[in-house]
């Protein structure tokens, strides 16, 4: 398996793991005597997206910018989407 290929193959199952993570945290009803329970999944959410975030931003952006044809365009506008990403995760954290 080439150096692609694994690539490929880790972050489908990043966004495999965080597509799971945003079904658990839909369910966020918790039992009346455990409110905080509901909660506990959408953090968890955040935080794997978070880090997912994170991830990309160190390992795939700047090789991106080197070495692909309007590399930096091309980084400019997924900081663009991320950063709108941020934003709206900020949103559902404050409407836990």
């Amino acid at each position: 398996m080439g150096t692609t290929d694994v690539l490929r193959s880790s972050i489908q199952h990043s966004q495999g793991r965080l597509s799971d993570r945003l079904g658990e945290a839909r369910s966020m009803e918790a039992a009346r005597d455990r409110p905080r329970d509901g909660h506990e999944r959408i953090d968890a959410f955040l935080a794997l997206t978070s880090m997912h975030l994170h991830a990309v931003d160190a390992v795939l952006l700047p090789p991106a910018r080197r070495k692909v044809a309007d590399g930096g365009e091309l980084v400019h506008d997924y900081l663009r989407s991320s950063k709108a990403l941020e934003v709206e995760l900020a949103h559902v954290k404050a409407h836990e």
